[in-house]
């Protein structure tokens, strides 16, 4: 295996001018063959584990690249302003723009393709092509279901949950056409995205509120507390999902980053998710005693959160990754701000509030790089995150 040391400063060389291309790859044959010849004097438990360690490492990006993708989101951008120019004075562009989504999604796509059976830079290149295609594909799917039924606006969630799965589905694809730190960004995204629309989806369906021109009725006690539990429940059961795909269906060979987004994207997922639900409030044209109020107790609430937060935590060392701790970390936080939000700030005031808002910070901040300072020494030498 050749030293990616040499083969960076080989390709850094190429791009800059230095040598071209002919004279790189005479240089990289010779640095191949080299490295094959030390290797096989070594014993395979010895110097092999260092090579094996930065094996998954791709040459770092260079001021070449930046422009180029910046260049390419200039074109996407002028795509979309052509497609804008077109468009007569009153005119519905929802499937213009929706069929203009399609096609950069097919474009890049398609170059994602071709430039994943290059070498390193251009596989990097790949991964943020398929990347970018993701949002591209889920407007443009759902902008096209729009139209189809246009004039009844409650299908709207269900265009969102079919346009995010599509995505997913292609994100899947993507992630094992080409297990990268960009396409696992994107399965992690649209993982998330897809559990949003689902959310959405199921409180459309199960607690209804009416049309759009009148005001809805407001949920009972009954209703919103069913649907903070529902809530919960549906985002961990996502999260889980998200761990599963993201880290334990994550193809071989694995890198320790893409584990650790994995983990981090999981985590996070239950994090957010659980604060989303404990912090509902009851509508505001709701009964008296309830309208605008939380929907549970701000401290039952939070002990929730910090269950969560603390079965993360665990996880992190159990594990020995700091891909569980920074959600864990973002938990408590979460947690002791919903505190002293709805507590300290109504009782003592805003200057307070603020002060023990610093104080909260000042404390997790420590307390999660404390942590995590404990948990890197065992990262030497294994995949973990």
């Amino acid at each position: 295996m050749d030293s990616p040391l040499v083969i960076r400063r080989i390709e850094a060389w190429e791009a800059t001018g230095l040598i071209d291309a002919a004279t790189a790859e005479r240089l990289r044959k010779a640095e191949a063959t080299a490295t094959a010849t030390a290797t096989a004097s070594v014993p395979e438990s010895g110097a092999s584990e260092p090579a094996q360690a930065t094996a998954g490492r791709a040459p770092g990006v260079t001021a070449v690249e930046l422009f180029v993708y910046l260049g390419a989101a200039f074109v996407l951008g002028a795509w979309y302003a052509l497609i804008g120019s077109t468009v007569q004075y009153g005119e519905d562009t929802s499937a213009m723009f929706g069929v203009a989504g399609l096609i950069a999604a097919l474009a890049l796509g398609l170059t994602g393709v071709v430039l994943a059976r290059r070498d390193a830079r251009f596989r990097r290149a790949a991964g943020f092509a398929f990347l970018a295609a993701l949002p591209n594909l889920g407007a443009g799917i759902f902008l096209v279901a729009g139209t189809v039924h246009a004039e009844t606006y409650g299908d709207a969630p269900t265009n969102a949950l079919v346009a995010t799965v599509v995505v997913l589905l292609a994100a899947v694809a993507a992630r094992q056409f080409l297990p990268a730190l960009a396409t696992q960004l994107g399965l992690a995204l649209s993982s998330a995205a897809a559990g949003l629309a689902g959310m959405l989806w199921f409180g459309a369906t199960l607690f209804p509120r009416g049309a759009v021109d009148y005001e809805p009725p407001a949920l009972s006690a009954t209703a919103a507390t069913a649907r903070v539990a529902l809530a919960m429940a549906w985002w961990w059961v996502v999260a889980l999902a998200m761990a599963l795909l993201l880290v334990v269906l994550d193809p071989e060979p694995r890198t320790p980053g893409r584990t650790r987004l994995g983990r981090i994207a999981a985590g996070t997922a239950a994090i957010l998710g659980t604060a989303w639900a404990v912090i509902m409030r009851h509508d505001w044209n709701a009964a008296p005693g309830l309208a605008d109020e939380p929907v549970l107790e701000p401290f039952l609430g939070a002990a929730i959160l910090l269950a969560v937060s603390g079965l993360l935590l665990w996880l992190s060392v159990r594990r020995s990754s700091i891909g569980y701790l920074w959600p864990g970390g973002l938990g408590v936080f979460i947690a002791l701000t919903w505190l002293n939000a709805e507590y300290l700030a109504v009782e003592s005031g805003l200057w307070i509030a603020l002060l023990v808002e610093a104080v909260v910070l000042f404390g997790v901040a420590f307390g999660v790089n404390r942590m995590g300072r404990r948990l890197r020494p065992a990262q030497v030498g294994t995949v973990v995150g």
